[in-house]
């Protein structure tokens, strides 16, 4: 445990509590010169050691303070913080820091996205050509999820999403697409939260037969909505997943009720899915049939993969 201590400023001391980040503003001439003049921020060093410590793989506090023209106690308070998060860690033997798992995750989670994003282009241009509606692009997002990427319908009548734009779990075929895929705990999370939560046209939302809903989505390996999100709306999505067989997303085709009714949403199904699936096996995903086939039965773990009935 660190002690209680005091921080000298320029023209203060700031009571340093117990537990508390390291990062106080303790702004100096040279700290002016290094950052900008008259700023200090706490998060522009921390910015900065990390980008450091990235582009030079391990650093020293003699390094970083020489480096940065700091006082080798903002340098170890800077270090001490981000190490707390995770964000960087610190060699035993060597006392040299390099990037945490914090660090870690956050790169492969922006490197994931940037991907999906990039991969999923070509699929969605596939769908738009065969069906002639909006197709989209969302990504789970803690218990929501984010609309990233949409190319349009040439129709005069079409249905358009804001991207970047975010939606609940419970409502729609591309939030259901994923909720079906989520583990039991996070379903059960999910389900919660819409308790007392009503469709466009005013109708509360029945949990029960929601969850009978995810069990069949999840038997048949798409989902489809109409009208629940946006009177007159429609869509039709399925999952998208990483190489770890956690559902990431959904693909959707994304229409209206006078051209998509039930019986066309059905069909258009399987030829959703398969797209879902193309982009998830260029992101490293393997069905559970797969997995058998190239490591034995035992790979068929219960959650690990999902095969889908729909799947060749």
């Amino acid at each position: 445990m660190r002690p209680v201590g005091t921080t000298a400023g320029p023209d203060r001391t700031v009571k340093t509590p117990r537990g508390a980040a390291k990062l106080a503003d303790e702004t100096t001439d040279v700290d002016r010169g290094t950052i900008g003049v008259g700023i200090s921020s706490p998060i522009v060093r921390a910015a900065r050691v990390l980008g450091t410590i990235t582009d030079d793989a391990s650093v020293g506090i003699s390094e970083l303070s020489r480096r940065f023209g700091w006082p080798k106690s903002v340098t170890h308070r800077v270090l001490a913080t981000l190490a707390d998060t995770g964000l960087v860690a610190v060699d035993p033997e060597t006392r040299r820091y390099r990037l945490g798992p914090a660090a870690v995750r956050l790169g492969l989670a922006a490197l994931a996205r940037a991907d999906v994003h990039r991969l999923a282009l070509p699929h969605l241009a596939i769908l738009r050509e065969r069906t002639g509606e909006t197709t989209t692009l969302t990504l789970l997002s803690g218990e929501s999820r984010l609309y990233v990427a949409q190319l349009e319908s040439c129709h005069a009548v079409r249905q358009t999403i804001q991207v970047g734009s975010s939606a609940p779990l419970y409502l729609g075929g591309s939030s259901k697409a994923i909720l079906a895929f989520l583990s039991p705990g996070q379903q059960e999370r999910v389900l919660a939260s819409a308790a007392g939560a009503h469709q466009a046209d005013g109708s509360a939302i029945d949990i029960e037969m929601l969850r009978a809903e995810l069990r069949s989505i999840r038997e048949r390996g798409f989902a489809f909505s109409q009208g629940e999100r946006i009177v007159g709306a429609t869509s039709v999505a399925a999952p998208i997943f990483d190489s770890a067989g956690a559902v990431i997303g959904s693909m959707s085709v994304a229409g209206v009720t006078v051209r998509q009714d039930r019986a066309r949403l059905e069909a258009l199904g399987p030829l959703v899915a398969a797209e879902a699936d193309a982009l998830s096996h260029e992101l490293g995903w393997l069905r559970a049939d797969e997995l058998a086939d190239r490591y034995g039965e035992a790979s068929r773990m219960e959650g690990v993969q999902v095969a889908r009935k729909h799947s060749s």
